[in-house]
């Protein structure tokens, strides 16, 4: 246990530093991909089946994002929607059912709206 300890000691500089890159990279990255969704894509029901390649390295990405998420639901940053991110980048089984569950959330719904508004985006349509 005080190996763990002597490491958090000697690391504590870069151990803050990669979690604000992370902080702020997630929030880059997130901002930029809710701006580039079409604002009917939660009505929209497009699919294409994936190469083999793509569908690996997207659930690689997607995988990254997941987990990034999970710890932002306890460090600083936009745990939710980098989670909902996640599922949308990965080709999973019941992706879309996922998916629907987490926008279903009316805070959910208001964080992807105001991003877009802030951005002079209009708003997106949601599903009833």
């Amino acid at each position: 246990m005080t190996e763990i300890f002597n490491f958090i000691e000697k690391h504590w500089l870069a151990l803050n530093l990669l979690a604000l890159a992370l902080f702020v990279g997630s929030i880059v990255v997130s901002v930029f991909i809710i701006l580039k969704l079409p604002q009917n894509y939660w009505l929209t029901e497009n699919y294409r089946k994936p190469s083999l390649m793509e569908s690996l390295l997207r659930n690689i990405v997607a995988t990254v994002f997941f987990w990034a998420g999970v710890a932002m639901l306890f460090l600083p940053g936009q745990g939710i929607i980098t989670i909902v991110i996640s599922f949308l980048i990965s080709h999973v089984p019941y992706k879309r059912r996922l998916i629907r569950y987490f926008i279903s959330k009316p805070k959910v719904q208001k964080g992807f709206d105001y991003i877009r508004t802030k951005f002079g985006k209009p708003c997106f349509t949601w599903p009833k």
